[in-house]
């Protein structure tokens, strides 16, 4: 009820500035050149650790590293004093450029965009995160309310992109200068991402404070257009190429931030592995060539077997090195010069 509340009358005013992206566009911050793509991977260490194991390559490995964490949910919790600072540690010593991923909740699945756009109540844990991000004093990317249009967070149009605002206004107070703040869609949500109400925004904080766009992608039909003609407007996939038209609009550069072959139920049988790489991995990667916004990729490398999304939505085991098939070829398209690793490093402005 609360929600509904503030939902009404308090939209953020519309901050877009025409895009354009072209050989004399301005890059956005720790954007590679046209054709090159940062490689990733997340959610967590121990994931992040059988992925390295079975690239089993230094020359491959992934140059960024994602965690995901609840901002307003993590007063009390040690979040602050250790595993953020912590974890921002281990991934600078490791080599690889955080990917932090704070979510509007209250670590229960709660949304606190309302109270964090309009009361003081998450403030001082946020000054906190603030204070760990600044102190860490190097490059990172920072997705604030991930996913933000997703009915599984329940995020309120219009308070919304207060709520980011307010988010990265006490960061850049606290002294945070380093950070590309990412604004992240995931494409089984609605396709209103662009949405203005009485001519202002209902989900995008502005051009002035997202450095690069978002976009989740799961499922093949995430980034595969249906074989049917009729089917492509309503399709995950066209919201997918929506949302890539608006980067492209606004100028912004997009990172994956999270992808993974899930439903594609990868087992170690041959004949399985080719029909996996023909139809989840073989387009997953021509999506990016097909893109050219699409500057960075992460990959979770999970088995989602006996987890809420197995229960919930059936996702299956993702890993690579299920498969001979997938694994060999995965580590030959990384091969591509067109992939930025660790070896590389950062493209710096």
């Amino acid at each position: 009820m609360v929600r509904g509340i503030f939902a009404i009358g308090i939209c953020l005013p519309l901050l877009f500035t025409m895009g354009f992206r072209d050989s004399d566009h301005l890059r956005a911050l720790y954007e590679p050149p046209d054709g090159r793509i940062y490689h990733g991977t997340a959610p967590n260490p121990q994931v992040v650790a059988g992925y390295l194991a079975v690239l089993a390559d230094p020359a491959i490995e992934p140059l960024i590293e994602g965690i995901h964490l609840s901002a307003s949910g993590t007063a009390g919790r040690q979040y602050v004093g250790d595993t953020i600072r912590e974890w921002l540690t281990y991934v600078d010593e490791a080599g690889r450029i955080p990917h932090l991923s704070l979510s509007m909740t209250d670590g229960y699945g709660n949304p606190t965009d309302v109270e964090i756009a309009n009361t003081s109540a998450h403030d001082r844990v946020l000054r906190e995160i603030g204070a760990v991000i600044a102190q860490f004093d190097k490059p990172l990317f920072v997705r604030l309310g991930f996913e933000f249009n997703g009915a599984w967070n329940g995020y309120t149009p219009c308070v919304y992109p207060i709520a980011y605002r307010k988010m990265v206004d006490i960061f850049r107070s606290a002294g945070v200068t380093r950070a590309a703040y990412i604004w992240c869609y995931e494409p089984d949500g609605p396709d209103d991402f662009d949405a203005v109400i009485d001519g202002q925004a209902a989900w995008y904080p502005g051009d002035d404070i997202v450095d690069w766009f978002g976009l989740d992608v799961f499922k093949s039909e995430h980034f595969v257009a249906p074989k049917a003609a009729r089917q492509r407007g309503s399709s995950s996939y066209a919201r997918s190429i929506r949302f890539l038209e608006m980067a492209d609009e606004r100028g912004k550069p997009v990172m994956l931030s999270e992808t993974a072959a899930v439903k594609v139920y990868v087992t170690s049988d041959p004949e399985d592995g080719r029909s996996d790489w023909n139809s989840w991995f073989s387009p997953f990667f021509a999506f990016m060539t097909e893109h050219p916004q699409i500057k960075g990729f992460l990959y979770m490398n999970h088995d989602y077997r006996g987890t809420v999304y197995e229960r919930e939505n059936a996702w299956g085991d993702a890993r690579i090195e299920v498969n001979a098939h997938i694994l060999d070829h995965y580590r030959m398209e990384l091969s591509d010069p067109r992939f930025i690793h660790r070896a590389e490093g950062l493209t710096l402005p």
